[in-house]
């Protein structure tokens, strides 16, 4: 049978653990200056900066503790880090696009947010700098941001953080990524790579839920659960370094994987796995970010970028 093994917890640090609250309609205090995080002046839309202003007069924020969107309350905008990449960068709205790499934060139990996936944190700079994206360094208290709840009102019962869906297929070893269609659409040829890891309730969690097609065997394709015609390929003569794509199942020659008990997908009748590439890079699209590429490898003994968690 096709075993699956439990998903571990969504983490963008691994300095950090999961706090399982969530925060709607509430304001966020800088520590540095003790101003809360706002917009600045009336305008509400793209590209209007975000910055710190007294918290009888900032706007409330919608901030979930663990992955995802810090959205402007009320509004389709999100907080937006620019490239995300750089020290010094401004910090703005701009319409949402759940996934996308600069505007998913990780809200750390230390109360701090920081870019999923990166190494940039919002930062509190001096007057001139404003608030910004800086490198997350531990001790920096310029990066310490505080929800705070409504008046004297309690902050209520919190809800259990949501979860990833079954099918959703993670690399151990890069906390927060799933094996994800490329480019938002569940076409003929794209590639398949990994991204941040999708809740059921965004649009493209679909991208990311996989399933044997015929039922849960050892050996198997693997297709899309929402789209079952459409299966994980390894193209036509697979080697080293071959890349995988998303192809019609009828179609696809190389597409029969072993799942084994130490976590790999075997490609059958090769000693190729399903790999990632550690020296690839972040590639920023829309409608969400490509943080690794995928792609087979010779299986090894102990190699962790061949290892992959299922949710149950």
């Amino acid at each position: 049978m096709l075993f699956l093994l439990p998903l571990l917890p969504l983490l963008a640090l691994t300095s950090a653990s999961p706090v399982h609250k969530r925060y709607t309609s509430v304001k966020t205090q800088s520590n540095r200056n003790g101003q809360c995080l706002s917009p600045q002046g009336d305008a509400i839309g793209n590209g209007v900066r975000v910055g710190t202003v007294p918290c009888d007069q900032a706007h409330k924020w919608d901030i979930n503790p663990g992955s995802g969107s810090v959205l402007l309350s009320g509004t389709e905008f999100a907080l937006d880090a620019g490239t995300g990449n750089d020290d010094n960068e401004i910090v703005k709205l701009w319409r949402s696009y759940p996934g996308l790499y600069q505007q998913t934060w990780y809200l750390t139990d230390d109360a701090r947010i920081a870019i999923t996936g990166g190494a940039q944190c919002l930062d509190q700079g001096n007057e001139e700098e404003g608030t910004q994206t800086w490198r997350c360094t531990t001790g920096n208290n310029n990066q310490i941001w505080n929800v705070l709840p409504e008046g004297d009102t309690p902050i209520p019962e919190p809800e259990p953080q949501p979860t990833l869906g079954k099918g959703a297929i993670k690399a151990r070893g890069y906390e927060g990524l799933c094996v994800t269609v490329s480019g938002g659409s569940e076409d003929n040829g794209p590639t398949v790579d990994l991204s941040n890891c999708f809740e059921d309730t965004w649009p493209f969690a679909h991208l990311q839920r996989w399933q044997p097609l015929s039922g849960t065997t050892d050996i198997d394709k693997l297709s899309l659960v929402s789209h079952p015609h459409l299966c994980l390929s390894a193209g036509e003569n697979p080697s080293n370094g071959g890349r995988l794509h998303l192809n019609a199942c009828d179609g696809v020659a190389t597409g029969q994987w072993e799942r084994t008990r130490d976590g790999k997908y075997k490609l059958f009748g090769t000693n190729l796995c399903l790999d990632v590439k550690q020296e690839s890079q972040l590639f920023p699209q829309k409608p969400y970010a490509i943080f690794k590429e995928l792609q087979v490898w010779e299986c090894s003994e102990g190699n962790t970028n061949q290892v992959f968690d299922v949710a149950q």
